[in-house]
This record gives C-alpha cells, structure tokens and sequence, in this order.
C-alpha cells in the first residue's frame, strides 16, 4: 500500500479512525458532535485521547462496561473522543492550554466553551466532577 493510500485509509468521512475503539455512541470528531449537539440541545463532552495512555483506557474500558456511567453522558451530553494523532486535537490542545491525558472539554449545545476537566479516577468521581464543572460553568 502506497503512503497516500496509507494515509487515506486512516480518515471515515473526515473522521480519523483510531487504533482502540470508541465506546458506542461517540463521535471521533468534536465537530460532528458539536452538529449532533445542536439538535439534540445537549451538551457536548470532547475527550482528549492517547491510545498509548492507560488512563484513557480504563476511562473507555468502563464506558463500555459501567452502565451508570453511560448513560450519564448519554443523557447529559453529545460526546467525541479526539486522537492525539489528529490535526483536531492539537488546535485543542493549543487553544485550551492543555497539559496531559485524558482532558475533557465541555461545551454548550450551541458550541460554546465552557470548561475543561482533567483526569479520571472511577466512574462516580468523575460523574461528580463533571456535575461540579458544569454548575460551576453555568454560574459564571
């Protein structure tokens, strides 16, 4: 396979794949949630994402297997995971003075900023802060 091929094969639609899964129901790019977000009047949650970070991993992995958890975000926001790989994620990381993984971003059903959370450690703290962030957001 030629470089060019290479290097198409790796974008869906604009999308760039990535190396691990997403969990169901996520987009691989912050615009085609921000769009999703818009219609649905839910906010938008973009995760920054390293395959190569264990932490990142065990935030999916319990997406995928917590349902308390997903259906949390699913009910609260439109989400997309964006790969450090892509073009995306560095405007993000740039823009928002980010400074390891997993970051996430959280923005208002019309696609604007409205903080930014850092880490994970389980899934009941992080709905908590999450909880947290976006009331503290909405009194600003």
């Amino acid at each position: 396979m030629g470089f060019i091929s290479k290097l198409l094969s790796n974008f869906n639609s604009g999308e760039p794949k990535h190396e691990q899964s997403l969990p169901p129901g996520w987009h691989s790019a912050h615009a085609a949630a921000a769009a999703a977000a818009k219609e649905s009047d839910k906010m938008v949650l973009v995760k920054l994402h390293a395959d190569w970070c264990p932490v990142c991993q065990g935030f999916d992995n319990d997406v995928s297997s917590m349902p308390k958890l997903s259906n949390y975000l699913n009910s609260q926001f439109v989400c997309a995971r964006v790969d450090e790989k892509s073009r995306e994620l560095k405007k993000l990381w740039k823009t928002h003075k980010i400074v390891g993984f997993p970051c996430f971003l959280i923005y208002s059903s019309s696609n604007n900023f409205l903080c930014k959370v850092r880490g994970y450690d389980s899934a009941d703290s992080f709905i908590d802060r999450l909880k947290q962030a976006v009331s503290l957001a909405a009194d600003a």
